[in-house]
């Protein structure tokens, strides 16, 4: 066995490699009393990448750079030498961190014929062609923040409201034209969320969908893109972790075959037994965290480093940022307070740079491959959060997150072979090992 270890230093932008001796013993009844033990031979779920989203405001950051720093920036987000992103989030039609309000249709038009994807076009489709370039495996995942005004109850793109129940299949004919209209540009959509915090009547775009609701909608736009051949497949859900259980599960009771899986954001302190719970239950079906960030003035909810790690433990298929690019004001946006943070962001003098959050995003996606498989893993101790993950090309990962405040020493058991290792507080260490 050989390893290489990678610490990083709490959301510091600092990666240290350094080589870690590895301890052999001919211990027939193997080591597993004490630290962590990997079960090689226990795979669980796999993992479809990491990401982040498109947005339009995002766009217009990228647009507006010189040509070094459009560059830079789309190496460092899905290069090789960077974060190697394979998961793209595009919204459908206007959100809180486009311009302002739009949609692809003219107010009242109930037959489509105004639809266009002319604004996408200026910005958002050249920066996912720009993209693209670097990295042509890069898979996209769309969701809706609301229906064209007209189609809701209360003709608003804000605070909330609800899809009048005769314009169903009229929205999921809009829907599906966005995906045809994207399919043009070479852009394959593989999934989409019919309806983004479907439980929150935000003071940006938004709309509000019961389970039974959406499970409707479900099997209306299933039938419509079955009619014109899409493939794209249908998530649920697409808000914080708690109570998305009993929602997948009253939306799988109606409309089972016709929704792949569930979506999550991680504005909600806790509930990972939420994505353990779902996991066991409905092991085919898909989770992924489709959205999270820092606000720009404070964090919200915690850390990224255990949050990625604990999301993964607990049966995550894929992890997705918010904006890829931002201003260093963290927009544009519209009808919000708080600007976000982004994995690059222009500084003071209007030039991009990585932010904090990017050398934490990099300890998970440069080094976790598609296709990987997470591993069970127990541990001796609580104060220490873990999680192994086995690459297609056969390197383990193993990440540990010492959250006690004094140094602990601690062993990483593989069967007879395991590392001793101490691990630093509050830091995020990463083994790679050969076995």
């Amino acid at each position: 066995m050989k390893t290489t270890r990678k610490l990083i230093l709490a959301c510091a932008d600092i990666i240290k490699d350094e080589a870690e001796e590895i301890f052999i013993e001919d211990n027939p009844y193997g080591n597993f009393d004490n630290g962590v033990n990997v079960y090689l031979d226990e795979e669980r779920q796999s993992i479809l990448g990491f990401g982040g989203a498109f947005t339009e405001s995002s766009a217009c950051v990228y647009a507006n750079m010189c040509d070094e720093d459009k560059k830079k920036t789309v190496e460092w987000l899905f290069g090789d030498s960077g974060l190697r992103y394979n998961i793209g989030r595009l919204s459908i039609g206007s959100c809180d961190f486009t311009v302002d309000s739009y949609t692809y249709v003219e107010d009242g038009d109930t037959d489509l014929s105004t639809f266009s994807i002319a604004r996408d076009e200026k910005y958002i489709i050249p920066f996912v062609k720009d993209a693209m370039a670097v990295n042509g495996d890069i898979m996209f995942i769309a969701s809706s923040w609301t229906p064209p005004p007209y189609m809701k109850d209360n003709g608003q793109y804000e605070r909330g409201g609800r899809l009048l129940d005769e314009y169903y299949p009229l929205f999921a004919k809009y829907i599906c034209r966005f995906l045809e209209e994207y399919e043009k540009h070479g852009i394959h959509i593989s999934y989409l969320t019919p309806q983004n915090e479907l439980r929150f009547a935000a003071s940006y775009e938004s709309c509000l969908f019961t389970a039974e609701e959406e499970a409707r909608f479900n099997i209306i736009l299933s039938e419509e893109m079955e009619k014109r051949g899409l493939t794209t497949e249908i998530l649920c859900w697409e808000h914080n972790r708690g109570g998305m259980l009993d929602f997948a599960k009253r939306v799988y009771k109606i409309a089972d075959k016709q929704t792949a899986g569930a979506a999550y954001h991680w504005y909600h302190v806790g509930f990972y037994d939420e994505i353990r719970l779902h996991r066991e239950k409905f092991p085919d079906k898909l989770l992924i965290q489709s959205e999270f960030c820092h606000g720009l003035i404070k964090r919200l909810y915690g850390y990224y480093r255990e949050d990625m790690l604990l999301n993964l433990f607990y049966g995550s298929n894929a992890i997705v940022e918010w904006n890829l690019v931002l201003d260093a004001e963290g927009g544009p946006k519209h009808d919000r307070d708080i600007g976000c943070n982004a994995p690059v962001m222009l500084d003071d003098t209007g030039r991009a740079e990585r932010k904090s959050v990017y050398s934490v995003d990099y300890m998970y996606a440069h080094n976790i491959q598609k296709g990987a498989k997470v591993l069970s893993t127990t541990c001796v101790r609580q104060d220490v959060l873990h999680l192994a993950v086995k690459n297609p090309d056969g390197k383990v990962l193993v990440y540990l997150f010492n959250k006690n405040q004094n140094h602990q020493e601690i062993d990483i058991n593989f069967g007879k072979e395991h590392i001793k290792t101490t691990l630093t507080p509050y830091v995020l260490t990463m083994f790679e090992v050969e076995i």
